[in-house]
């Protein structure tokens, strides 16, 4: 989220990667599909900080829209419209991130919009990257330890549904995760037999439609916040629709305001159903907890998640324990990256599943970069490894436990039209390799869409 609470990605992975400084300049990626600002909003100060762009020597002769854009934040500001100030302001910040008062003011926007641990970390780069007149530095003093004060956050507080809109259209060359060979090899008793593929097996292509929907929100309470959370993602094919998706989740975040040295405790529970063809596929639910640690320019996320899954039909449920490490580090104010390693334990609870238990270990790489002129730049690599402890079949390769190898790779290409609405264009190649040819997949995706914040 925050990144929207998960911000496009769903929360199907752990809540250990996520961290969002600002959505235009500081996105952070990584460090959490789950995790959402932890945010306290107090009553502190009223009025805006002294503007120290001049003070710290920092340019402000923006063109003249920049200056516009700029005045009509700080009037929102004034007119106690903080969300909306601090979405104009994300924007201006991504242009120039040299601009000190306007990454002052987003701190004191996103502070009065219940977002304390963002308007936390506005403060602490605001004190690495800029000189700070005597000042201005105990303003910036004031501010971070009244916001750091539980106290200072009214019970049950609720601050406004937030999130995101996002329509997309796309064309995706493996829609049925189809076999990647034309014949498969057989084991029976004596030898082999080749069984040439039905064309049903095969890889289909088709066009879809996407629509998806991220909301949350936030209730302040006295030592942290609570977030309800709302995922809603429908995808129409335009041929192939048995392979029609749909993907509900729910879900509830608490997060502690983080202490002096930085950390604090994320808690997560999650609730998804998901739908193949217009039939229900399966529910899965899950419990995260975390420990966050912020220093500097990273955020360092440790934990465990527990996840239940049950299948309509097909006997495939299971338990899986997770463990998490991530970290996500803003190198500079234009760029961001994230390192994420989750290693699963997957218990079969059907006695008849083929493979019996795993384990999976997933390797996760993001990276995003904003110019100060140009679209925001995306980047993802995720590693994933299964290994079954069972042999999967009698008929694959004299039941051999079941290896698989996936690689994904994702670039996007974010540029906002407004301070509400932009638009994305992404690519996404996955190969799977594996000792069983059942499951040898390629896959190209490539998407075009657009996206309202609210």
């Amino acid at each position: 989220m925050p990144c929207a609470p998960a911000a496009a990605a769903a929360p199907a992975k752990s809540a250990a990667h996520s961290a969002t400084r600002s959505k235009a300049a500081k996105k952070k990626v990584g460090v959490g599909d789950t995790a959402i600002q932890p945010t306290a909003p107090a009553n502190v100060a009223s009025n805006r900080a002294p503007n120290p762009a001049a003070e710290t020597n920092v340019s402000t002769d923006a063109d003249a829209s920049l200056a516009a854009r700029y005045q009509q934040a700080i009037t929102l500001l004034n007119q106690n419209q903080p969300q909306a100030a601090q979405r104009l302001l994300e924007t201006i910040v991504a242009q120039r991130p040299e601009f000190a008062g306007a990454w002052l003011d987003l701190a004191l926007a996103a502070w009065r919009s219940g977002q304390t641990e963002s308007a936390l970390e506005h403060l602490a780069y605001i004190r690495q990257q800029f000189p700070l007149t005597p000042a201005i530095a105990r303003q910036i003093d004031a501010w971070q330890q009244a916001w750091q004060t539980p106290q200072a956050a009214p019970v049950a507080s609720a601050q406004p549904w937030q999130g995101e809109i996002q329509l997309d259209a796309g064309y995706n060359s493996n829609v049925n995760a189809g076999i990647n060979r034309d014949q498969i090899t057989l084991s029976i008793p004596g030898g082999s037999a080749i069984l040439p593929l039905d064309p049903v097996y095969r890889p289909r292509s088709d066009r879809y439609t996407q629509i998806s929907i991220n909301a949350w929100r936030q209730w302040a309470i006295p030592q942290g916040s609570l977030y309800p959370l709302l995922q809603f993602r429908a995808r129409n094919q335009q041929q192939v629709n048995n392979y029609d998706q749909l993907d509900l989740q729910a879900g509830l975040v608490y997060q502690t305001i983080p202490d002096a040295a930085g950390r604090s405790l994320q808690i997560t529970g999650l609730v998804q159903h998901a739908q193949l063809g217009g039939a229900a596929l399966n529910n899965t639910q899950r419990l995260i907890a975390q420990r966050l640690h912020t220093r500097d320019n990273c955020r360092l996320a440790w934990g465990g998640e527990l996840e239940w899954r049950q299948y309509r039909q097909i006997p495939l449920d299971g338990r899986i324990i997770w463990l998490d490490l991530g970290l996500a580090c803003t190198m500079t104010p234009q760029t961001q990256t994230s390192a994420t390693l989750r290693q699963g334990f997957d218990t079969a609870t059907q006695n008849q599943r083929p493979g019996g238990n795993n384990r999976q270990t997933e390797l996760t790489l993001q990276a995003s970069h904003q110019p100060t002129r140009g679209p925001l730049l995306e980047a993802r690599w995720q590693y994933t490894r299964l290994h079954d402890q069972e042999g999967y079949s009698p008929l694959l390769a004299d039941n051999q436990p079941r290896q698989y190898q996936r690689n994904q790779l994702s670039l996007a290409l974010r540029q906002a039209i407004n301070p509400d609405w932009s638009a994305r264009l992404g690519i996404e190649l996955q190969r799977q390799t594996s000792n069983l040819p059942l499951f040898a997949q390629d896959a190209r995706q490539f998407s075009l869409g657009v996206s309202r914040v609210f």
